[in-house]
Order: C-alpha cells, then sequence, then structure tokens
C-alpha cells in the first residue's frame, strides 16, 4: 500500500483538530509550543504553513491537553520534547523505532510518553509521577482518519464485524 502524504492548510487544520482560530496556531508556534514538522525558516507570521498527518495528531493532542487544564507553558517544554522524538505518525501507522506510540499520559509533574504498560517516558523531566488522565493517540488517529474521510483500517474493519 503506498501512502500519500498529504499536507493541509492551517484553515482546515484548526477544523480537523478543533482550534477555533489560526491565531491560536499563530501563537502555538511563536511561542516555540508547536512548530510544524515541515516548517522553513522556524517562527514567523505571515508564513504559509502547511501541516501533515502528524502535525495534526500533535495538535489534537495539544488542544485536548488545554481542554483537560494544561498551561501553554506548561507544555511548552514537553511538547517540544515530543517533536523531537523520532515517531512517525500517518494514516495507517504510529511508531518509533521501538515499536507502537500510544498515549500521552499528564501528571502534575509533566507529559509523559507510554508505549504500553512497561515503557514510560518523562517528557518534562519531573519527579513522582501522579497521574490525572490519558489521551490515546490511536483514538486521535482514528478520529483524524474519519475527519478525512479515509476508510478504515483492516483491523478496524475487522472489530465493527
Amino acid at each position: 500500500m503506498t501512502i500519500i502524504i498529504e499536507s493541509y492548510s492551517a484553515t482546515k487544520a484548526i477544523q480537523l483538530t478543533g482550534f477555533k482560530s489560526v491565531a491560536m496556531l499563530d501563537y502555538l508556534q511563536r511561542t516555540g509550543v508547536f512548530v510544524p514538522r515541515g516548517a522553513k525558516g522556524g517562527r514567523g507570521r505571515g508564513r504559509k504553513r502547511r501541516y501533515q498527518f502528524r502535525d495534526l495528531l500533535v495538535l489534537k493532542a495539544i488542544k485536548r491537553l488545554l481542554d483537560s487544564g494544561a498551561s501553554v507553558s506548561n507544555l511548552k517544554k514537553a511538547l517540544s520534547e515530543f517533536q523531537r522524538l523520532n515517531w512517525t505518525a500517518d494514516p495507517v501507522t504510529m511508531e518509533d523505532a521501538s515499536g507502537i506510540v500510544r498515549f500521552l499520559i499528564a501528571s502534575v509533574d509533566g507529559i509523559h510518553l507510554a508505549r504500553d504498560a512497561d515503557v514510560l517516558i518523562n517528557l518534562s523531566k519531573g519527579g513522582q509521577l501522579a497521574f490525572s488522565f490519558i489521551i490515546d493517540l490511536e483514538q486521535l488517529r482514528g478520529e483524524l482518519r474519519e475527519s478525512l474521510n479515509l476508510p478504515p483500517l483492516q483491523h478496524e474493519l475487522a472489530l465493527s464485524v
């Protein structure tokens, strides 16, 4: 199966991720919380940005974290680290060299990435773990696929039978 890497405008990105305006995407980029992977020259107004599937997934996670009460300033370090990790996400796969990437876990001391029950990466490099909620990246990927009107994956078809 050949995956065509599409990119989306900022207007389409806010529709797919739930943000109310492009100004919020501008703010996230200007403050360094989120910079689209393909952005040339980093931050700045007036630059036409395109968002790939992985970018949309990170933006949906940011939106969910903000809706759950996290502050932009508290998210900055952890999300910068999350974006630097060498993982891929497209409509079909979401993984890194160690395997599947699945959960973002927010706690009182930061944000953590869990591949499974055995592997937890502290993106904030904080201390004691006290989990408040988990964001299922697989679920967000499914929501994006549905928003983009992509056909269900084979394993999703098997579950619906």
